[in-house]
């Protein structure tokens, strides 16, 4: 069955655990509150791993108010598993760490300055392409940096990815798996997003099966190829915090939108003056996006945003509107 190695932080400093690791064991992130030397406040230590761990075999946990730094690029070696507890973090802080160790998740995550900046923190371009289960909703950024989470992920749970930050940093996460099946809605704050496919409700897809997609200051790029059609609500702007946009990045791609769009009112107290919108992505290069296809009774855009209608076509039953802003002055659709 292996033996139990717990890691625990020092009081507000990192613990550098650079010995290599091998065999079959359990390896535990276990300080807690009740430590006297644990610190249980924002940016305490976090425990960074710098060994060679290709011979390790064995399963990974990280439990409450601890962080797994991964500093190594065979930091989880071949392991059987890593399970993130309420309050633990992944950050995946070397260049191109590529793991295939299926994670199992749920909260928010470790507790910064910043912010809860997920239970999965991606940097450095780093891959995670392991299987992900979700066991409760679940945050997930890639807070100042970018990387790639290509393994399916599933779970009856929602998916939050980025969040209302106050900091400068919105991060990208690529790859997303086509086959996703997460049975919870998905929210993209503040971060890119670049998924293989989007699909009707209570399908799979690279933003799971939910029916909804809440989306604040954020971009969602969809990079297959073929006919894809989403009858998914997207709910825009509810944390009043900017327009978000939607681009279909392959020329072989048709997407058509048969749900609503709504555009939500800002919360009491924004600063923002109107409606948030959603501008359909214009790229930099005349006709090399796909096509979309508006097809749906629900009007598109109310807010003072800019469409960009780079190969979009209003089709079936649209009843496209364009209103004015908070500042009287109409949007446009160009």
């Amino acid at each position: 069955a292996g033996t139990t190695l717990g890691i625990a932080v020092g009081n507000n400093v990192d613990t550098n655990y650079g010995n290599n690791i091998s065999g079959a064991g359990n390896i535990v992130l276990n300080a807690t509150q009740g430590d006297t030397y644990f610190n249980y406040t924002a940016d305490r230590g976090a425990v960074r791993i710098f060994g060679d761990n290709a011979g390790f075999t064995g399963s990974w946990t990280v439990k409450d108010g601890n962080r797994l730094r991964v500093d190594s690029l065979t930091a989880l070696g071949a392991g059987t598993g890593l399970t993130i507890e309420d309050g633990g973090q992944i950050l995946t802080n070397i260049s191109n760490f590529n793991s295939a160790v299926p994670i199992t998740v749920q909260d928010k995550g470790w507790s910064e300055t910043a912010g809860q900046l997920g239970a999965i923190r991606l940097f450095g371009n780093g891959v995670l392409s392991g299987a992900v289960t979700l066991t409760g909703d679940t945050r997930i950024t890639a807070f100042g940096g970018a990387g790639t989470l290509s393994g399916k992920i599933s779970g009856n749970a929602g998916l939050e990815y980025g969040f209302n930050h106050t900091g400068t940093g919105s991060g990208t996460i690529s790859g997303l798996n086509g086959a996703n099946d997460y049975t919870g809605n998905t929210s993209i704050t503040r971060m890119t997003i670049n998924g293989e496919n989007i699909t009707n409700g209570g399908a799979a897809s690279s933003l799971g099966a939910g029916a909804i997609v809440a989306m604040d200051a954020s971009t969602f790029n969809v990079t297959g190829a073929g006919a894809m059609t989403t009858n998914r609500t997207f709910t825009l702007g509810a944390m009043g915090i900017g327009a978000s946009s939607i681009g279909v990045t392959n020329p072989a791609n048709t997407l058509t939108f048969t749900g609503v769009i709504n555009n939500v009112v800002p919360q009491v107290g924004s600063s923002a003056p109107f409606r948030q919108g959603l501008n359909f992505q214009q790229f930099s290069t005349a006709g090399t996006g796909g096509t979309v296809v508006l097809d749906t009774a629900a009007p598109i855009i109310t807010s003072g945003t800019t469409v960009h209608r780079q190969n979009l076509t209003l089709a079936g039953n649209t009843n496209f509107t364009v209103g004015a802003s908070g500042f009287g002055t109409a949007g446009t659709f160009n």
